[in-house]
């Protein structure tokens, strides 16, 4: 199936301000005059979800220090940190969900590339496991 919109999709890169250091892109339609587009079709914008991954924790973070931490910017559904099934340590990352993105991304900005208990931290949005799936198959 082909789909044709006849239509111009302009992305305009915003300079990321003094608080956020993530570039973001605003996505502008340019229509023509009497052409309808339903939001179903623009399929090309990412959308992100609402799960954080976290990199680069301190081994001594629990579960609980980690939902602790990202509580201010939300409500924490899941706090979890990724363990080696062998010796049970923590492998240094774990993944906190939220129930929004809006809260997702309130605690992306505010924490990422902060020293949290001794250890600069990275927060970005968490891939999905249905897309590296498809990627592997490939």
């Amino acid at each position: 199936m082909q789909l044709s919109l006849h239509c111009k999709i302009k992305f305009v890169l915003l300079i990321p301000s003094e608080k956020s250091v993530i570039p973001s892109y605003r996505v502008e339609i340019l229509q023509k005059p009497g052409l309808e587009i339903r939001p179903s079709l623009l399929f090309m914008a990412k959308r992100l979800g609402s799960q954080l991954f976290v990199s680069r924790l301190s081994f001594y973070t629990t579960e609980e220090g980690l939902r602790r931490l990202f509580t201010p910017f939300g409500a924490v559904k899941e706090a979890r940190i990724l363990r080696d099934v062998k010796s049970g340590r923590p492998k240094g990352f774990g993944f906190v969900s939220y129930d929004s993105q809006a809260e997702a991304q309130r605690a992306l900005r505010g924490l990422n590339g902060r020293i949290i208990n001794g250890r600069l931290i990275f927060v970005e949005f968490a891939k999905s496991q249905e897309g590296e799936k498809q990627k592997d198959q490939k």
